[in-house]
C-alpha cells in the first residue's frame, strides 16, 4: 500500500476522535460534501471534535479558501455513511456562502477545493478524477450514499466541471465521462438531439434547475438541442449551439412510464441528538418518523452548531413569522418563504411551526435549562446570580463566544475521559430539566438588565470551599445561599 501523507496547502489543523486508525483500504477516491453553513475552520474543528459528533472530514475548506485538516489521509473519516467509500476516499467538506436551498459556495473556497484535489490526486496516484454518476467512480458524492441534499445543488451541478479542471492541472486532457444517472430519461451527450416529454421550468443556472429555484420560464415538449450537461442538470435549446435553459433532466418522464420514486427526507441521528440535548425535541423517534421535508436536516444542523443563535436571547418567541426573523437573522436560514410555503401544508405545519419556535428560543432554553440544573434550590436572586456569571462569560474575551458554547464548554482530563465546565451537563441533570416559572422569571430578570454579580465569572457551591482553588486562585465577590462568586484577580 502506498504510504500516507498529509496536504501541504493546510492552515490549521484538529485532529477529531471520529476515525478508524488506519483505514484498511489505498486511497482511490475524494468525496465531496458541503458543511450546511458558513463555517470558519476553528468553529469546524470544535465541532468535528464534539463527543455527540460522531462525523469527520479529512479536510475542510471554509469561505475564506483557508483548509483544516481533522483526520490524518492515512485513517478513514466518518462522513458518507459508507464505511466502504470512506476507507477508500479522501473526504472534504465545504463551506457555504449562502444556505438552503442553494447552498452556493464561495469562489476562494471553489479554487481552494480544486488545488486541493490536484494535490490529493498526486499524491496518491490518482491519474485521472472520474465522476460517472455512481459509487464506482473516483469522485463521490455524501448522497449517493445516504438519502439527503449534500453536497448541495451548487457542488453537485459542478462536479464534472470539477473533474475537468483537476485532470487539466494533472496534465490529462480527457473530459469527465459524462454522468448516466437511473433516471426514466438518460442523460444525453452535448450536442446531441434531446425530447422533452413534459413542460418543466427553464432555469439560468444548473443549481437553480436542480434546487427548483428561480425559474425563469417554462420549456414546453419538443424536440431540442443539447448544449451543455452538469450531472442530472440540462441546458437545452431551440438553437444548436447556443446556451438556452437549464432543465431538471431527472423530472423529464417520458408519458406512461412509471413515476420517480417518492423521495424520502431523512434527519441524521447526530442532528436529533443534538436537538435533544438543547431540548429542542425531547422524543427523536418521532421526528424521524414525521420530518420528511427537504433541507430539515440542514436546517437541524446549521441550528446545531456553535455561535448560531448564541450571541443573544430572544425573549419568548411565540409565532412561527417571529422565529423565521430570528433564524434568518442568525443565519440558519436564507428563504424564509421556502419555510413559511411547507408551514402552509397540512401534513406539517402542526410540528414544524413549533419546531421552529424552539430553536429559536433555543438560547433562552439553554440559559433557563442551566439555572434549573445549577440553582433551582436557591432564591430568585441566587438564580439570577447564576444566570449573570453565563451571561458575563459569554461576552469575555477568555470564555467561549456565545451562550451555549459557555455551557458546553468541555476538554479532555488527565485520565482522557471529556469533562464539562459545568458538572451538572456531565452528569445529565441539563439534559434532565424541566424549568419552571421560577427560572422563566429569572432569565426574563437578566434580560431586562438585572445583575447582582459584580461581573463574577465562576460561582461553586459553599460546601468544601474552604482551601478549594476557587478559593486560592480567584477573587472572592460575594456569596449568596448555597453559591459563592468569583471573578480572576
Amino acid at each position: 500500500m502506498r504510504e500516507f501523507t498529509n496536504s501541504p496547502l493546510i492552515n490549521h489543523t484538529r485532529i477529531s476522535p471520529h476515525r478508524n486508525s488506519p483505514r484498511n483500504r489505498p486511497i482511490t477516491k475524494l468525496t465531496i460534501h458541503h458543511t450546511a453553513g458558513n463555517i470558519g475552520l476553528e468553529n469546524l474543528g470544535e465541532w468535528l471534535s464534539r463527543p455527540t459528533t460522531r462525523a469527520s472530514y479529512n479536510y475542510g475548506i471554509s469561505s475564506d479558501g483557508r483548509v483544516g485538516m481533522f483526520v490524518e489521509e492515512r485513517d478513514r473519516c466518518w462522513a458518507s455513511s459508507s464505511p466502504a467509500n470512506d476507507h477508500q476516499a479522501v473526504v472534504i467538506g465545504v463551506a457555504n456562502s449562502t444556505l438552503a436551498p442553494e447552498w452556493r459556495v464561495d469562489d476562494r473556497a471553489y479554487e481552494s477545493l480544486i488545488n486541493l484535489c490536484v494535490d490529493i490526486c498526486r499524491r496518491n496516484g490518482i491519474a485521472e478524477l472520474v465522476y460517472d454518476g455512481t459509487p464506482d467512480g473516483s469522485l463521490t458524492r455524501h448522497n449517493m450514499f445516504s438519502r439527503q441534499t449534500c453536497p448541495g445543488p451548487f457542488l453537485q451541478s459542478r462536479f464534472l466541471e470539477i473533474c475537468a479542471l483537476v485532470n487539466a492541472q494533472l496534465g490529462n486532457t480527457q473530459a469527465a465521462r459524462p454522468t448516466t444517472p437511473a433516471t426514466p430519461t438518460p442523460t444525453p451527450a452535448e450536442n446531441g438531439a434531446y425530447t422533452l416529454h413534459v413542460p418543466l421550468p427553464g432555469h439560468t443556472t444548473a443549481a437553480d434547475a436542480m434546487a427548483g429555484t428561480n425559474p425563469r420560464n417554462t420549456q414546453q415538449p419538443g424536440e431540442y438541442s443539447v448544449f451543455r450537461v452538469h450531472g442530472q442538470a440540462v441546458n437545452i435549446t431551440r438553437r444548436a449551439g447556443s446556451p438556452g435553459s437549464w432543465i431538471n433532466g431527472a423530472l423529464n418522464t417520458q408519458p406512461g412510464a412509471a413515476a420517480p420514486p417518492e423521495q424520502n427526507f431523512t434527519v441524521s441521528d447526530e442532528n436529533l441528538d443534538a436537538m435533544v440535548t438543547l431540548g429542542v425535541v425531547n422524543s427523536p423517534s418521532y421526528w424521524r418518523r414525521v420530518a420528511n421535508i427537504e433541507h430539515l436536516d440542514a436546517l437541524l444542523s446549521a441550528a446545531a452548531f456553535p455561535g448560531r443563535l448564541d450571541s443573544r436571547i430572544y425573549n419568548g418567541v411565540t409565532t412561527t413569522e417571529d422565529a423565521l426573523d430570528v433564524l434568518r437573522d442568525a443565519g440558519i436560514i436564507t428563504n424564509a418563504d421556502y419555510w413559511k410555503g411547507l408551514l402552509r401544508r397540512d401534513d406539517v405545519s402542526r410540528w414544524l411551526g413549533q419546531l421552529l419556535i424552539n430553536i429559536a428560543n433555543r438560547s433562552r432554553d439553554v440559559l433557563e435549562r442551566i439555572i434549573w440544573a445549577e440553582a433551582r434550590g436557591e432564591d430568585l436572586r441566587g438564580q439570577v446570580l447564576v444566570g449573570n456569571v453565563i451571561m458575563n462569560r459569554s461576552r469575555a474575551r477568555n470564555f467561549p463566544d456565545g451562550i451555549r458554547a459557555v455551557v458546553f464548554a468541555n476538554g479532555v482530563n488527565s485520565q482522557g475521559v471529556r469533562v464539562y465546565q459545568f458538572s451538572l451537563v456531565s452528569n445529565g441533570s441539563y439534559a434532565r430539566a424541566t424549568p419552571t416559572a421560577t427560572q422563566r422569571q429569572a432569565v426574563d430578570q437578566i434580560l431586562d438588565g438585572v445583575d447582582h454579580s459584580d461581573g463574577a465569572t465562576f460561582f461553586r457551591s459553599t460546601r468544601g470551599l474552604e482551601g478549594s482553588w476557587h478559593e486560592t486562585a480567584l477573587h472572592h465577590l460575594l456569596t449568596h445561599g448555597g453559591h459563592a462568586f468569583f471573578r480572576e484577580h
